[in-house]
């Protein structure tokens, strides 16, 4: 599952979820561009990565990523003047069948676009197990 998202996000006073609304791939329909949200469709061990563009003067910009309810993987940055910065982070975690993989905009940071697939959310099956 690949996926990006075409417009700028945040800030909002409170964590809210990050829909990426564009798929480029998603073989087996794991990814909902309704929710935002990756539901595991076999148990095994996925790789997921995130890059995230941030470019709003005196901004925070960060993301939050999530498996089911708890924070696995998470960054942060803030841009004093308006120069684009791009962050990025990636994990392995073993999933079960139905656990959800999701990504958070904390209160109060942003994500820019200025084209097409700045900020993406991708994963896959390592290995079944």
């Amino acid at each position: 599952m690949s996926t990006c998202t075409f417009r700028d996000v945040g800030p909002f006073d409170q964590d809210t979820g990050v829909i990426y609304n564009k798929a480029i791939t998603n073989v087996g329909g794991a990814y909902s561009a309704t929710t935002g949200v990756f539901t595991a469709p076999v148990n095994g061990v996925y790789y997921f990565r995130f890059t995230a563009l941030a470019g709003r003067s005196k901004q925070r910009a960060g993301l939050h990523l999530f498996k089911n309810s708890q924070i696995i993987s998470w960054n942060s940055i803030f841009i004093p003047k308006a120069h684009f910065r791009y962050f990025s982070n990636g994990f392995v975690a073993e999933l079960e069948k139905n656990d959800v993989v999701s990504m958070c905009l904390p209160l109060g940071h942003t994500l820019h676009e200025m084209g097409p697939q700045q900020n993406t959310f991708s994963g896959f099956l390592i290995h079944p197990v």
